[in-house]
């Protein structure tokens, strides 16, 4: 028989009392002589091409945002399925959600409609997935965490969290390999109210994002949105610039050896 989770009063924050709560150089010939204002010429082609070349290169090369909105992106349901525990738990394409809050408060609610509170923050009755603890009430920093079997540009949500903690309450997204691309701690104020919160995510030039985790101070999320593979928009554009660099070098070089 499964165990019956601790409730807290929404005014603590997570579930309520009533139901079960979730990245050329040119050589001269070898016989002709550099002279001083060609060889400075050539240095200044050098670099202008070198620039061109870098910029084309740093084009695909993780810039990591923090954003309040992603247009064009898709809104994942989560499943309603008032389920409380650790997980894991597989849903829209490829995402699966588990949380290291395994049985405090009954542990971390996820596809959860009924009464979740969060603190002075205001509360919500809406399909959400939250952490169902906080350092200051149970002694733990426990994490939600959204993994995606195919790496995105962008993730974000819906979220609400308990203010007022002496731990910080972070949202956060890694590559494939474990490593932080960004994070930002939430600092915003709702004033209270009924499914009041804020929209925050992160936008990446490349699809790196393999997992988003939710951490502390039971924070909540709903309108899980994901963007997928973005078009190269700005290869185009800087490959341009680097053909173009490029000829500016050979016009260079050529003019420095007719003097």
């Amino acid at each position: 028989m499964a165990p019956v989770p601790r409730v807290l009063p929404l005014g603590v924050g997570g579930i309520d009392q009533q139901r079960y709560h979730m990245i050329f150089s040119s050589r001269r010939g070898a016989t002709e002589p550099i002279r001083p204002e060609s060889h400075m010429e050539l240095t200044k082609t050098n670099c202008w091409a070198r620039v061109c070349f870098t910029l084309v290169l740093t084009a695909g090369v993780s810039s990591a945002s923090l954003v309040t909105s992603i247009p064009g992106a898709s809104v994942v349901p989560f499943p309603v399925l008032n389920y409380f525990g650790p997980g894991p738990q597989t849903f829209g394409p490829g995402i699966t959600w588990f949380s290291s809050n395994v049985s405090n408060n009954g542990g971390s609610a996820f596809g959860y409609t009924g009464n979740y509170g969060f603190g002075a923050n205001g509360f919500w009755k809406l399909d959400m997935a939250g952490l169902n603890d906080s350092f200051d009430t149970f002694g733990a920093s426990d994490t939600m965490t959204f993994e995606f079997a195919n790496p995105l540009s962008a993730v974000g949500g819906f979220l609400n969290y308990t203010p007022g903690g002496s731990t910080p309450t972070t949202i956060a997204v890694y590559d494939s390999s474990g490593n932080l691309i960004e994070s930002d701690n939430l600092t915003f104020l709702t004033g209270g109210g009924k499914n009041t919160g804020q929209f925050l995510g992160f936008l990446e030039s490349t699809p790196e994002i393999a997992s988003f985790t939710l951490t502390d101070n039971f924070i909540g999320i709903t309108n899980l949105t994901i963007a997928p593979v973005p078009e190269p928009a700005m290869f185009f554009p800087l490959a341009g610039l680097l053909m173009a660099g490029l000829r500016f070098a050979n016009r260079s070089l050529a003019g420095s050896r007719k003097q």
